[in-house]
């Protein structure tokens, strides 16, 4: 699954890609992301992150995320260790409760559960999960019944917005703050009923 990123304030800054691949009970999660904001043509802000994830059904087994930002390279590793999950950030060791998901909506699951990893700086953090609203998408002309859910983050003013189709797809999510919000709109998948409707698409919440 191909994601085009939308900065509220500079647009278009670059993509964000989940592979899947799933054997038995075994689920594997390739994440890349290249983001790239320039301010009258000169670069002002680059990110770009690679991540693996290792699930066992819905338990997340194991997590290693390197990313970069503005050339300064930051690691984040995780296992998962009887009752706890372990985080290896660089601001220190971590348990986590099993139940742990990295914010990374690559299915449903990351809706399970109260508490998150944020994938950038290896942060445990308790989340309150809401929404299940039924809500339209207009794909190329195309409605897609959503299934659209919030996150609330613990400060109060940063949170998740998804949406989610009815095979599960995560059709769209949003990373929205006091400032600014990010947004991922599917542009890219293979297998689902939806897309096949993505081919220069046009997004609309009606």
């Amino acid at each position: 699954m191909e994601y085009q990123v939308q900065h509220s304030k500079y647009g278009d800054v670059g993509t964000y890609t989940n592979i899947v691949d799933k054997d038995a009970d075994s689920t594997t999660v390739n994440t890349q992301g290249r983001i790239k904001v320039s301010i009258l043509g000169i670069p002002a802000y680059r990110q770009e992150f690679d991540r693996v994830e290792r699930w066992k059904g819905s338990r997340l087994m194991n997590f290693h995320g390197e990313t970069t930002q503005n050339g300064k390279k930051t690691v984040v590793n995780g296992v998962a260790e009887g009752d706890h999950f372990t985080v290896i950030a660089p601001t220190g060791t971590i348990a986590a409760p099993t139940n742990v998901r990295p914010a990374n909506p690559w299915s449903d699951k990351v809706l399970m559960g109260d508490t998150i990893l944020t994938p950038e700086e290896g942060h445990v953090e308790k989340v309150g999960v809401s929404g299940g609203e039924t809500v339209p998408l207009t794909v190329n002309g195309h409605s897609i019944e959503t299934h659209h859910y919030r996150i609330q983050r613990p400060d109060g003013q940063k949170r998740y917005e998804l949406w989610f189709d009815g095979e599960g797809v995560p059709i769209r999510f949003a990373d929205i703050g006091p400032k600014e919000t990010i947004t991922f709109n599917l542009t890219q998948c293979q297998g689902a009923a939806v897309c096949p409707l993505l081919k220069d698409q046009n997004f609309a919440l009606r």
